[in-house]
């Protein structure tokens, strides 16, 4: 179900990770994007650092 406080035609799943996208006043794709990356990298480093060190040793060779 949509969102109501999320305006029509604006990205969703922005909205609700970030609180904002592209679409709104005053932030570009570059900013949306860049956004997204840092997120993924945030994920990223979380799930590593809950990892067991064997497993991360064993995912690089």
């Amino acid at each position: 179900m949509a969102d109501p406080n999320i305006p029509l035609g604006h990205s969703i799943p922005a909205h609700r990770v970030h609180g904002w996208c592209s679409h709104c006043s005053g932030r570009s794709l570059a900013e949306e994007v860049a956004a997204w990356q840092v997120d993924a990298e945030e994920r990223h480093a979380a799930e590593e650092a809950d990892s067991p060190p064997l497993a991360r040793r064993n995912d690089r060779d």
